[in-house]
């Protein structure tokens, strides 16, 4: 399928939403979207966005994200009712080419939707009670809306189709999904200015889904995040760039939970950081508690951020990356 603009939105219960972009690097080559895993040439700049996956076959991809929080009357809570409204208007589409929409509500939320282009699909998936809704926009109706009414537990109408969102994105953690995800984050590092403020990502491979999540969260929040798996590839020294992420970020992020304390790369990770503290380079450690863990000693007496539970995380994550500016700024 050709497209000439992919936009991913997920709308979360309080009027948060996150939207991915992903066209052409140039406006001749053409988007390709395939709907099996793992087809395509696998270019370093495929980009999969659960069973989707976005290539071109000349000059790459380019990767747009936001944050932006709806506020009334396009987004209105009531108890345990949602009302919300979403419009991308004058999507800009080549005459041959369309757009492809993908859309994720709140979980625990069904209702009636309205859509226009009012073709395309709704489905719920039922292991995270999330309803998901795909469009296609032409040239000629180059637009989405999508608009509802919501309410906490409603079950959907017989006649929407069911699946699971384990078939469709291969993984159920609540926010925004990826599989994979090292392509995605390749692309959003460079479309990202080398000055913008970065973080380095330290975190153990038992830990990989909540670092991914981190990262892509960050960049939607104009912070370009390093993690090993969209830097690191097969015969580079590890240790080399490891020293060289650390030396580029703004600050370290190691992700504290049992299996990272007990890391060996964790660890040296953050010897490399807290070395250039050390030494005067400034380069700050900010600890995030992913669970229950002894916390190392030279890390006990700073402060962490706690997301070892989902409530409140997008409030988190923007006083995270409000830090991380602050400390660009400062140096």
């Amino acid at each position: 399928m050709y497209f000439g603009l992919c936009i991913y939105d997920t709308l979360g219960p309080d009027g948060r939403l996150e939207s991915i972009n992903i066209f052409p690097a140039q406006s001749t080559p053409s988007l390709v979207v395939d709907h099996l895993r793992d087809v395509g040439p696998k270019l370093d700049s495929d980009v999969d966005l659960g069973p989707l996956r976005f290539y071109t076959r000349d000059e790459g991809l380019r990767v747009r994200t936001s944050n932006s929080l709806l506020m009334p009357p396009r987004f209105e809570r009531d108890g345990n009712s949602i009302k919300f409204s979403i419009e991308h208007l004058h999507i800009p589409l080549p005459r041959t080419h369309a757009g492809y929409y993908i859309l994720l509500l709140p979980s625990g939320f069904g209702g009636q939707i309205r859509t226009s282009p009012d073709y395309g699909e709704t489905i719920w998936l039922e292991d995270t009670q999330q309803l998901f809704i795909n469009l296609t926009a032409t040239p000629d109706h180059n637009y989405i809306e999508v608009s509802g009414i919501l309410r906490d537990g409603k079950q959907p109408e017989s006649e929407i189709a069911t699946s699971t969102f384990a078939e469709l994105f291969g993984r159920s953690l609540p926010g925004i999904y990826y599989s994979p995800v090292d392509n995605l984050i390749r692309a959003l590092q460079h479309n990202f200015d080398q000055s913008i403020p970065s973080a380095f990502v330290c975190h153990s491979s038992n830990d990989k889904e909540d670092a991914r999540r981190l990262a892509v969260n960050l960049a939607t929040r104009g912070i370009r995040p390093w993690i090993d798996e969209a830097e690191i590839k097969i015969g580079d020294s590890l240790i080399e760039k490891l020293q060289e992420g650390i030396d580029a970020s703004t600050c370290l992020l190691p992700l504290l939970s049992e299996s990272s304390v007990n890391s060996r790369w964790c660890r040296e990770e953050l010897r490399m950081a807290l070395a250039q503290q050390i030494t005067g380079a400034g380069k700050r450690v900010l600890p995030i508690k992913l669970g229950d863990c002894d916390i190392p000693g030279f890390l006990r007496d700073k402060a962490y951020l706690d997301l070892s539970e989902y409530a409140g995380y997008d409030d988190k994550i923007d006083r995270l990356a409000s830090e991380i500016r602050e400390l660009a700024n400062a140096g």
